[in-house]
């Protein structure tokens, strides 16, 4: 998220800064936003998850399962702007 952070920026012109919470004060910051405390849990957990490494995948396999080159952080947030 820090990277998606300092991507926009530089896109954007503007700063923006991510602030990595832990997982506990995640849910803390969800459940008072609004978000019931089971699916807070789920999301923090999730985020946690992410944060760690667990969807990171070596290799071309979105490449071959979309049959084009991904397209880069870059390139989504300049066509976002």
């Amino acid at each position: 998220m820090a990277g998606l952070a300092d991507e926009v920026s530089r896109q954007s012109g503007k700063q923006i800064t991510y602030t990595d919470l832990p997982v506990d004060k995640y849910v803390g910051v969800l459940v008072d936003g609004g978000t019931p405390q089971a699916g807070a849990e789920i999301v923090a957990d999730g985020d946690r998850g992410v944060a760690s490494g667990d969807l990171h995948v070596e290799g071309n396999d979105l490449e071959r399962l979309i049959g084009r080159q991904p397209t880069t952080l870059a390139e989504a947030s300049r066509d976002a702007m």
